[in-house]
């Protein structure tokens, strides 16, 4: 009877095998998922599915989520080929029953950066000056991707210069074509940055390792802008050691930039405006006669850049520009902090405006004439917070005013007149060059007071009374002018 069963259940599985084998095969179905070294997926990635002699059968990409998949595979031996830029390529082999295989995970390594250099010993250009291999140009799209701190974009371009080329005068900054002390352009007005542009070209005063050449967006025809904000509280921030308290600070940057027609294929404007509001903190740690002194001081800065342009097409051939651009900076309560007390601190601040006008002439299709003139007047002053005498207490505190009182007001005009001709493949430039005419005074306050160091408060109250002060005027007048003539071929 056990006989008998064990045959007849032997039958039936030879039998459902037989019916098994007969039945179509709707093919299996392969997917996977493909993610990079980290871990994350990585999307549209192109998987090739490749018999296993190499001929393509289909291809997929992966959705958002990694995912790829193939259907109606049919059993046999294939590859699967994954290809992806920065990642190195994928050849991964696998078997396909009667039934689907499990999912698949493809995990992407990143791919070995070659790079190759061939030097001849007869190849006289790889060192020759003149070919100006360093030059770097810059448009608006790659300057943004710049880390710039506070608008202070000539900062940054700065680090690209030969420190060398710019010594302690710091770097020659060129706006369309004529130096400025400080630029007033927003980084949203900028059409394109050059530097370490022809370094021995006779146009310029300094050389061009240590220039930083800013071309400005033109008007045209059509209105442009952007507005940029940055807000950043002292929320966000960590108590300062020295402080009982987190202090109110705030950051607020502004950019804004307009440029369009006032009448079409006549007349236009440029608007350029950065605003930079810093309510800053200085803490005083000091010690006297009763006790430690602890204070919370505002240091307030604030930075202004604004450029006006207005610009008149005479004709087809004739251009005219005129452009007003202030530059205001202020700092109060500067140089406190420390032993150093309020009463003791300064306050800066900068101005300066300058009127450039351009005229810009097309003599010829091969001649262009370009005329520019700049009238500037740059001043800083440096002021007491308070006008009593200054007390020193060595290793203590610092009390009184500051007794500093200076202004330097610096007024110039510059001007640049260039020809350039043009004949084939040769540029010819000539004309005069006057990078400063200039005029400077130089105002100050000297002082006269007790400086000492002293034990106690009682002493420090009779320094007080006993010291006097002693001020003067004096104005020194400078005058300084420079002339160029250049002619490059």
């Amino acid at each position: 009877m056990a006989r008998g069963v064990v045959i007849s259940i032997f039958l039936s599985l030879l039998f459902a095998e037989n019916v098994w084998s007969q039945l179509p095969n709707t093919g299996a179905t392969i997917s996977g998922t493909v993610r990079d070294p980290s871990g994350a997926v990585v999307a549209e990635v192109q998987v090739t599915l490749r018999s296993a002699d190499g001929i393509d059968l289909s291809e997929a990409r992966t959705d958002n989520e990694g995912v790829f998949r193939f259907s109606g595979v049919s059993p046999g031996r294939y590859i699967l080929y994954l290809e992806q830029p920065s990642f190195r390529l994928i050849n991964l082999p696998f078997e396909v029953g009667r039934r689907s295989p499990p999912h698949i995970v493809v995990t992407f390594a990143l791919a070995t950066l070659e790079s190759e250099v061939t030097v001849s010993p007869n190849d006289a250009s790889v060192s020759d000056p003149s070919s100006n291999r360093d030059a770097i140009t810059m448009n608006t799209q790659m300057l943004s991707n710049l880390p710039v701190l506070d608008e202070d974009y000539v900062a940054t371009l700065s680090n690209l210069l030969d420190q060398a080329a710019v010594g302690t005068s710091g770097p020659s900054v060129i706006v369309d074509g004529m130096e400025v002390k400080n630029s007033t352009i927003s980084q949203s007005a900028i059409e394109e940055v050059r530097i370490n542009d022809d370094p021995y070209s006779v146009e310029f005063w300094r050389p061009g390792k240590g220039r930083i050449e800013i071309i400005t967006k033109s008007e045209g025809d059509q209105f442009h802008g952007s507005l940029g904000v940055v807000f950043r509280d002292a929320i966000f921030d960590a108590r300062n050691t020295f402080a009982t308290s987190r202090p109110p600070e705030q950051k607020r940057n502004y950019d804004v930039f307009l440029s369009g027609p006032i009448r079409k294929k006549k007349d236009a404007f440029f608007l350029s405006l950065i605003r930079n509001e810093d309510d800053l903190r200085s803490f005083v740690h000091a010690i006297d006669s009763t006790g430690p002194i602890q204070q919370s001081v505002p240091n307030p800065l604030r930075w202004t850049r604004s450029s006006l342009r207005l610009s008149h097409e005479a004709s087809k051939s004739h251009r005219l520009s005129l452009q007003y651009s202030v530059l205001g900076y202020g700092n109060e309560n500067y140089g406190v902090g420390g032993v150093i007390l309020r009463e003791a601190g300064t306050d800066y601040s900068i101005r300066l405006n300058n009127l450039t006008f351009s005229d810009q002439l097309t003599l010829s299709a091969n001649k262009v004439n370009q005329l520019q003139v700049r009238i500037e007047k740059y001043r800083t002053a440096t002021t007491s917070s308070s006008e009593d005498p200054k007390i020193i207490v060595e290793g203590a505190f610092t009390s009184g005013g500051a007794q500093v009182a200076q202004a330097d007001t610096q007024s110039s005009v510059a001007l640049n007149d260039t020809l350039s001709w043009t004949k084939g493949r040769n540029q010819l430039k000539f004309g005069v060059n006057i990078p400063g005419l200039s005029r400077n005074f130089l105002d100050r306050l000297p002082w006269c007071a007790a400086t000492t160091s002293l034990p106690s408060r009682s002493d420090r109250l009779k320094a007080r009374r006993s010291a006097s002060r002693r001020v003067f005027t004096k104005t020194n007048v400078e005058r300084c002018c420079s002339t160029s003539l250049h002619m490059r071929s």
